[in-house]
C-alpha cells in the first residue's frame, strides 16, 4: 500500500514546478527581448536535429504562449479554489450534501483539465474553431468504443440524483459490504471492513442494498436446553434487556425479546434484538451475546449443545 504524501512534500513538489516554469518562460522573454528573433538560432545552429525554428516560434508567438499559460494558470487556480471552497462547505454538511459537493467538484476537475488540453493544442494550432469541430467528430467515434465509461457515467447520474445511497452510507451487493467514502462521474469509492479502499465502477453494482436508509437490527440468539424452564428464563432476560441501553451506547431503541425461534436438535434458541446504525451493527451483536452469556452464567442457565445418539443414547 502507498502512503499518503505529507503536506511538506506537496508543497515543496509544487514549489519545484512553479520555479522552473517561471525560470524557462522568464529566459525566453529575456532571451527575446535582448536578441531578438535569433537568439534560439543561434544558438541551436550546431545541432544535428532539425529544430533551428524554435527560436522564431518563441520570439512570434510569445504573445500567444503567454496567453496559453495565463489561461492554464487561471483554470487551474479556479480548480484549487473551488477544491478548497467544496472542502469547506462539507465540514458540517449532511451526507447527501457532501456527495452533491463532490460530484460538483469532481465535474469542476474534468471539466478544467478539458480545457487546459485545449489549451495546450491552440498553442501549436492557429484554428481552434476547426480543431474543435474536429475533437466533435472525434468524440462520435470514440464514443462507440467507450460504451462502459458512458454507461459509467450514465449510472452515476442517476445514483446522485435517485438518492441510491449518499456518502457514509453502508451498502452490499455481490457478496460486498462496505462504507460508501466517495461518489464520482465514473466510479464509486468504498471502505470495506477490512479498512482497504475499493473503487468500483458506477454501471458495475447490481442488486445494490442501502444499509443505512433507516434503522438495522442486531440479532442475538441463544440455544438453551430442552430441561430448562422456559417460563423463568424469559422472565431474566425481559428484565435484564431495561439495563442494557445504558451499558452499550450502540443502541437506539429499546432492545425486545422476539419469543423462540427454533427448535432444532440442540434445544430451544431464544431470540433477542436491538435496533442500532448499521456501522455498529456487528459490534452491537458481539456486545449482546456477551451480556446473555454473563447473564446466564450468573444464574446458571446451561446452554444447549449438540447431542449424539451412539447406540441409542444420547451422549
Amino acid at each position: 500500500m502507498f502512503k499518503k504524501r505529507s503536506k511538506q512534500f506537496k508543497i515543496a513538489y509544487w514549489s519545484i514546478v512553479a520555479v522552473l516554469v517561471v525560470l524557462f518562460f522568464t529566459a525566453g522573454t529575456i532571451s527575446y527581448a535582448i536578441f531578438g528573433d535569433v537568439a534560439f538560432t543561434r544558438a541551436l545552429q550546431g545541432s544535428t536535429l532539425d529544430i533551428t525554428n524554435i527560436g522564431n516560434f518563441f520570439s512570434n508567438n510569445m504573445e500567444r504562449v503567454i496567453s496559453v499559460l495565463s489561461t492554464l494558470f487561471i483554470v487551474f487556480l479556479v480548480i484549487k479554489f473551488f477544491h478548497i471552497v467544496i472542502r469547506l462547505m462539507s465540514l458540517k454538511a449532511s451526507n447527501r450534501r457532501k456527495t452533491i459537493l463532490a460530484l460538483v467538484y469532481s465535474f469542476i476537475k474534468y471539466t478544467g483539465i478539458i480545457i487546459m488540453f485545449f489549451a495546450l493544442l491552440a498553442l501549436v494550432m492557429e484554428d481552434v474553431g476547426t480543431l474543435l469541430a474536429g475533437a466533435g467528430v472525434l468524440v462520435i467515434i470514440i464514443g462507440f468504443g467507450m460504451q462502459s465509461m458512458l454507461a459509467d457515467i450514465i449510472a452515476g447520474l442517476f445514483i446522485i440524483f435517485e438518492n441510491t445511497f449518499e456518502v457514509g452510507d453502508i451498502v452490499t451487493f455481490d457478496n460486498f459490504r462496505g462504507e460508501v467514502v466517495y461518489i464520482g462521474i465514473r466510479t464509486t469509492k468504498f471502505k470495506g471492513i477490512d479498512g482497504n479502499i475499493h473503487v468500483v465502477n458506477n454501471s458495475e453494482m447490481r442488486r445494490l442494498v442501502n444499509m443505512t436508509q433507516d434503522n438495522s437490527v442486531a440479532i442475538c440468539d441463544v440455544t438453551i436446553e430442552y430441561s430448562e424452564n422456559l417460563e423463568k428464563i424469559e422472565k431474566l432476560i425481559e428484565n435484564h434487556l431495561p439495563t442494557l441501553p445504558a451499558k452499550l451506547e450502540q443502541i437506539v431503541e429499546q432492545p425486545a425479546y422476539i419469543g423462540p425461534a427454533e427448535f432444532n436438535d440442540r434445544g430451544i434458541t431464544l431470540r433477542i434484538i436491538a435496533k442500532c446504525h448499521e456501522s455498529n451493527r456487528m459490534m452491537l451483536t458481539r456486545a449482546l451475546n456477551r451480556e446473555m452469556k454473563i447473564l446466564f452464567d450468573k444464574h446458571k442457565i446451561t446452554f444447549a449443545v449438540p447431542h449424539i445418539k451412539i447406540d441409542g443414547k444420547v451422549k
